[in-house]
């Protein structure tokens, strides 16, 4: 093998290595993407997602469980689309990249659109009694009403 041989491996290797780095950089860029628009798709259903979280205050009070282990540093979504975990019963606030970087994207991604699965229709036996209990009171209240003088 001549020196002509060896600068032109040495090329396509430089070559090779370039095209792995920014393969990595655009799947971290289409992760990301992908991450944010899944937050931005269920936001409006966050509220109803949520759960107090034991040592969470502020915007980070309430929050759906995505991974990990609920007495350790597992990730939460908080009510507003903040990622954080839980470290010695404090909020350790994350971005993205740094849930992409810890977490496994399809676990967190299939997690949250089971926890949101889970909630289509689990509050229509309350709002129906709720709704029941409001028309009881009503009645009740114009079977009390003073009568109307004309």
């Amino acid at each position: 093998m001549d020196l002509e041989q060896v600068s032109e491996m040495a090329k396509q290797v430089a070559h090779e290595h370039d095209a792995l780095e920014q393969a990595k950089e655009d799947k971290a860029i289409a992760e990301d993407e992908l991450l944010k628009l899944v937050v931005d798709t269920i936001k409006p259903a966050l509220p109803a997602m949520c759960s107090k979280v034991e040592g969470g205050a502020g915007p980070i009070a309430r929050a759906v469980f995505v991974d990990g282990w609920k007495d350790g540093p597992g990730l939460y979504l908080g009510e507003q689309g903040d990622w954080f975990e839980m470290r010695s019963d404090k909020p350790h606030v994350l971005s993205v990249a740094e849930v992409l970087a810890d977490y496994d994207l399809a676990l967190v991604v299939v997690t949250l659109v089971q926890k949101l699965r889970e909630q289509v229709g689990a509050r229509d036996k309350s709002t129906r009694q709720i709704n029941d209990e409001i028309a009881r009171l009503r009645a009740l209240a114009t079977l009390l009403a003073p009568p109307v003088v004309r």
